[in-house]
């Protein structure tokens, strides 16, 4: 993976889960002993860590990152956070409809995830349900085939062989300029 790469995955997952930050003010507070980091008095957690890593796994491909690099990230995402709060930007209109839009997308997915454990779909269900929607057993299968010509002139007088009565394999093997 390209190296410049790197940094841009992890600044798009902080603003992609930007409002999942434990380290805000509003956020519960790190015991001390379970800190990876403190940044001017807020402490990191190593849950926080392995969120970050968590979050990432999906966009590295296997790939991973040192954990360094990832404390690095989660400070300097601090910072920006205590740098917003200074600026109040937490009761923007715009930040607040975002938030509240995020919120919501986040308990409609947890919601759902919930109702998917509770309600799991078997393997007999997705067969009905696929079955439903292709058909089933009395699906209907059609085999594409077509016979390929140069000019318009040579597929009307192939399409007036077939109308009389010729066999469509036949004239393909005669007529089409097609590779089958």
């Amino acid at each position: 993976m390209n190296k410049k790469l790197i940094p841009l995955l992890i600044a798009s997952t902080a603003l992609i889960a930007g409002c999942k930050n434990d380290q805000s003010p509003s956020a519960p507070v790190v015991d001390k002993k379970d800190a990876i980091a403190e940044v001017n008095g807020v402490y990191i957690s190593k849950a926080s860590l392995e969120s970050l890593k968590t979050e990432l796994a999906p966009r590295l491909r296997g790939q991973t990152l040192p954990d360094e690099q990832l404390i690095d990230e989660l400070v300097n995402r601090e910072l920006l956070v205590q740098d917003a709060m200074k600026k109040n930007l937490e009761n923007s209109p715009e930040i607040v409809a975002r938030l509240d839009n995020m919120k919501r997308t986040l308990l409609a997915q947890a919601d759902l995830q919930e109702y998917l454990k509770a309600n799991p779909v078997t393997e007999e269900e997705l067969k009905a349900e696929y079955d439903k929607k292709m058909g089933g057993d009395n699906a209907v299968e059609y085999k594409a085939r077509h016979i390929l010509v140069k000019k318009q002139d040579e597929a009307k007088k192939v399409i007036e062989k077939l109308n009389k009565g010729a066999n469509f394999e036949e004239l393909a093997k005669t007529d089409s300029t097609g590779p089958s």
